[in-house]
């Protein structure tokens, strides 16, 4: 899974990526012109969704996935889910939201006053499933 979060300026996220029983590293912050997204599930779902976004990708139609994507353009956020009924997209309205399976770790780190990057460092250290580095981007 993952750790990914926004605290109303930043996305951040963690870099390890689980199969089975083994772990490896990849920056899971995608930045495009405009976009900045990360994602957690399924690692080819992601990557669908991702690409879609970037306009490299027919639209996904099923999968695994919750994708946290942002435009530094507008500042606008959301929150995609990849499902095998297709893929939603909401709109992310307050000024914190993290997602994955360290999700909860970082919205606690976050509602005490913490950056996103520095909750998704905290996730780490509680969430078997996330570890460093931890990158981040400012939208604004």
């Amino acid at each position: 899974m993952t750790t990914a979060a926004y605290d109303g300026h930043e996305i951040a996220a963690d870099s390890q990526i689980t199969s089975g029983d083994r772990r490896s590293s990849r920056s899971k912050l995608i930045r495009n012109g405009d976009l900045v997204a990360a994602g957690a599930g399924d690692f080819l779902s992601i990557d669908e969704v991702i690409s879609w976004l970037r306009g490299e990708g027919p639209k996904p139609s099923s999968g695994d996935a919750e994708i946290l994507a942002g435009s530094r353009a507008t500042g606008q956020v959301f929150r995609y889910l990849l499902t095998s009924e297709g893929l939603f997209r909401y709109d992310v309205t307050g000024q914190l939201f993290s997602i994955g399976s360290g999700g909860d770790y970082a919205l606690g780190a976050m509602s005490a006053g913490t950056s996103a990057r520095e909750a998704v460092r905290i996730a780490c250290k509680h969430d078997l499933y996330s570890s460093g580095p931890v990158r981040a981007c400012k939208l604004s």
